[in-house]
């Protein structure tokens, strides 16, 4: 069961909406045929009226399977135990943040979300044109080879542009200038290690980030690297008080997470 999340939730409205729209368009075409006739430049046999609403049912059911996972059944969901007063720690690690480490970590975390972006505009993009562009361009009159040509022009462009701007996020110089607008990622900060999440205590501010809000873990050197939903955390093996919290906070993550094993050159 996928836990009570905004990122699960947000995949659950998407979802619901693909359902509802690939459902009603399937019902639309069925019930009344003779008005998508009218609507086409193209002779539309019922059977093949039936195969295309076939088509986007099957497509609207993916979308029903993600309202469900992700927007119902997480309220089921048992929720994390994290603080003191609800649960006991496994350890706790007082940490100095280190640009290194930060720039490190960042740069990873960056790469990463400019990747799966660009893999999603390109599967997305697919869907949309078969499921919305080909009937429109059918309509027109437009052959299809022209359609796939202008629209995957457009989506490559479109795909490109995450990758482009890691160039730049990804540059030293643009990471020294945030470590030193937001204090935030210097400041001191104690991270307090339990069984369904981590609590980050920082001068400033403190936030509970339950493992499966975690991404995945980078090692580096000798260094743990964590990201999370808007938090990268950095725990150097040296800030863990002995090797046997260090095993136990392997194994937890190991139990809890998705590694990403790296090592820093």
């Amino acid at each position: 069961m996928h836990p009570p999340s905004q990122r699960n939730h947000t995949i659950g409205i998407v979802g619901l909406v693909w359902f509802l729209w690939c459902t009603s368009s399937a019902a639309f075409c069925v019930l009344d045929m003779q008005d998508f006739r009218d609507w086409s430049h193209y002779t539309w046999t019922d059977r093949e009226i039936y195969i295309g609403a076939a088509c986007y049912a099957t497509c609207g059911l993916a979308g029903l399977i993600l309202a469900i996972t992700r927007l119902i059944l997480p309220h089921f969901a048992r929720r994390p135990q994290i603080g003191y007063g609800v649960a006991a720690p496994l350890l706790a690690v007082n940490v100095q943040p280190r640009f290194e480490d930060f720039y490190t970590l960042s740069a990873m975390a960056i790469t990463r979300t400019a990747i799966s972006k660009t893999i999603v505009t390109l599967l997305g993009g697919v869907v949309i044109f078969f499921l919305l562009e080909h009937p429109n361009l059918r309509h027109e009159g437009i052959p299809l080879r022209i359609g796939l040509i202008a629209c995957g022009a457009v989506l490559l462009a479109k795909a490109a542009v995450p990758l482009l701007r890691i160039l730049f996020a990804r540059s030293r110089l643009w990471t020294r200038l945030r470590w030193s607008l937001y204090g935030r990622h210097r400041e001191p900060r104690r991270y307090h290690v339990f069984e369904d999440g981590i609590l980050v205590q920082g001068v400033t501010y403190h936030r509970a980030i339950p493992w499966y809000e975690v991404r995945y873990v980078h090692f580096f050197g000798n260094t743990i690297g964590l990201v999370g939903r808007g938090e990268l955390i950095t725990i150097p093996g040296e800030a863990i008080p002995s090797q046997d919290d260090a095993n136990a906070l392997i194994q937890l993550l190991d139990r809890k997470t998705a590694h990403s094993s790296y090592v820093a050159s």
